[in-house]
């Protein structure tokens, strides 16, 4: 199922390339209802003021290998990137979330470029960054995990846990998923 707009609590109340959505204005959730995505799309998540987090479940409807793990709690507002690598070979999906005064919009729009250097809090995909080698990545907090994804297809490129390390990437455009809480910043 596909709908023309959706509302989006964290912006203004028409989402380009709106997918699908559910709003949960009390724990008991929601889903978003089967669509079918295109090649590139996005989950943004949008999390209330009441001071819960959301919970979000990407669930493919059919056939295909096993999603890989994907950032599934939200503190506060922030999204999920889907390319070829994470949707592993399905075309439809449902999203569920959870929460008091939580949102969900799946949408076919795009970040835009991300410039360098910006530091992040926030869980979930940072906007999609183009580098020259290297990059450095500064992550404050011994338990924090990120990952940097090749924007094209969304393939791992490195996954790190650790107070700081440098990554020495290809000249091209990649994001950073975070965990929420943890300071990363990208230079």
């Amino acid at each position: 199922m596909g709908i023309a707009a959706a509302f989006d609590q964290t912006g203004p109340a028409v989402v380009e390339g709106a997918l699908a959505a559910v709003n949960c204005p009390i724990f008991l959730g929601g889903n978003t209802g089967s669509f079918h995505a295109p090649a590139r799309w996005r989950i943004s998540v949008g999390v209330g003021p009441l001071g819960f987090s959301c919970a979000v479940r990407v669930e493919p409807i059919d056939r295909g290998d096993r999603l890989p793990d994907l950032p599934d709690s939200f503190e506060r507002s922030g999204s999920i990137q889907m390319r070829r690598t994470q949707m592993a070979g399905h075309s439809v999906f449902r999203v569920f979330t959870s929460g008091p005064s939580c949102a969900v919009v799946a949408s076919s729009s795009f970040f835009a470029i991300q410039p360098l250097p910006f530091t992040t809090t926030v869980g979930g995909d940072t906007a999609v960054f183009s580098s020259a080698n290297p990059i450095t990545i500064q992550v404050d907090g011994a338990v924090c995990t990120t990952e940097v994804r090749a924007d094209d297809d969304g393939r791992l490129i490195q996954r790190e846990k650790g107070s700081s390390y440098t990554l020495n990437v290809p000249a091209g455009s990649y994001w950073l998923s975070n965990k929420d809480g943890c300071t990363v910043s990208a230079s």
